[in-house]
């Protein structure tokens, strides 16, 4: 971003003000107080203000741009050079303020992170419902916020329609941006923890494989840990490229270079009902809405048919809460519908569903005492539940 507003400014000039661009310092404006001392040019400093623009031509002038915050009839000089004309000053900030990388880079200045998070958080979770979940606000607000946002980008982000919400080049473009910025703060975090010993280590996992850990979490950590533990439960696919998460459960083999991963278990999925549900009764089948379906045991009922299905919600577990309680069918893990007397299956594993499971770890990671220890319990605690999750012990 910085050659492109480099490049546009030169080009505008003729390229008579060749530039560089300085990390703003703090100093005196109009708008600082009294008592922060103006930092001055003739004593060699950039003239500093945060959230300004500084522009050093390599030759002779100093031309700062958007001089909003500095006495408009103060002359700007450096080391002994000939001031710069008001007039001149003006006209190439005006000329910068009109062109398009003044806008892509100081209008971006000016948004909340707040707002930025949230549209990471519609971008993963594909729409607004995802996002909904992660945050206090309805899907409604996080719509109207998502259209503001974009309107102060000047650029569309998403592509919108029944099935959710899809990135646009430049949607995808700014969510990788993001991303790298999300990576460098929790490096900082990182850093600042390793040096108070608190340190965390984030574990990514599906809804039923959180769910496992939740009841065996004495299996994964102990009080006398020198670290915290940070589950991230989500069904859709955690990365770890920019180490959102230390280890993620995957149902598949990483094809990335840059991770490593242990095989655990074979999964299977089967049909299970109330165990307690009267014969005969409707055999209506409950499932995931559809744009939320991201996995493939959840898609399984959309795409067969001859099922009906009567129920939709948008969180795997409520479909678990509305079997026990005799609403329906549901597709469900086998070590999640085996482990509970209250179901059975409705027929045997079905075949197209069932997949591997591995641990996964970022490669230049893996050798932490503290990475190594939960990789360690995590694969332990999935092998112990080996028979459970490859569907051999069905409770019917």
């Amino acid at each position: 971003m910085i050659a492109d507003i480099s490049a546009g400014i030169e080009q505008r000039t003729g390229g008579r003000l060749p530039v560089r661009f300085f990390m703003p310092l703090r100093g005196r404006t109009k708008n600082t107080p009294p008592d922060r001392k103006r930092a001055s040019p003739k004593d060699g400093a950039k003239i500093p203000v945060e959230g300004v623009l500084i522009v050093q031509p390599v030759l002779s002038l100093c031309i700062i741009l958007q001089l909003d915050d500095f006495d408009d009839d103060e002359a700007i000089e450096h080391r002994g050079h000939s001031p710069v004309g008001r007039d001149q000053k003006l006209a190439v900030e005006n000329s910068f303020i009109n062109s398009a990388e003044y806008r892509m880079f100081f209008i971006h200045e000016n948004i909340d992170w707040d707002l930025y998070q949230l549209f990471l958080d519609v971008a993963r979770g594909s729409g607004l419902t995802g996002a909904a979940s992660k945050t206090a606000l309805s899907p409604a607000t996080i719509g109207r916020r998502m259209l503001d946002f974009e309107q102060r980008i000047g650029r569309p982000l998403f592509l919108r329609s029944q099935t959710g919400y899809t990135l646009t080049g430049d949607g995808q473009a700014l969510f990788d941006q993001l991303l790298e910025m999300e990576a460098a703060a929790r490096k900082v975090g990182s850093w600042q923890q390793g040096a108070t010993n608190t340190t965390v280590v984030r574990v990514a996992a599906g809804t039923w494989v959180g769910w496992l850990f939740s009841q065996n979490m004495q299996a994964l950590c102990s009080e006398r840990d020198d670290f915290g533990l940070d589950l991230y439960i989500a069904e859709r696919r955690a990365s770890l490229a920019h180490r959102e998460s230390d280890i993620a459960i995957r149902a598949f083999k990483p094809e990335e270079t840059n991770l490593a991963a242990i095989k655990t278990n074979e999964v299977a999925y089967a049909a299970y009902q109330a165990r307690n549900a009267p014969p005969g009764g409707p055999q209506r089948f409950i499932a995931i809405a559809r744009e939320e379906a991201v996995s493939a045991y959840l898609r399984w009922p959309h795409e067969q048919a001859d099922l009906h299905i009567g129920l939709t919600v948008n969180r795997p577990r409520s479909m678990y809460d509305l079997v026990l309680a005799g609403a329906g069918t549901a597709v469900l893990p086998c070590f999640v519908g085996d482990l509970e007397p209250r179901l059975q299956r409705v027929g045997g594993p079905i075949d197209s569903l069932r997949h591997g499971q591995w641990t996964v770890m970022n490669s230049n990671d893996r050798h932490r005492r503290e990475i190594r220890l939960v990789v360690d319990r995590t694969t332990m605690l999935l092998k112990s539940h080996a028979e459970l999750f490859a569907g051999k012990r069905p409770t019917y």
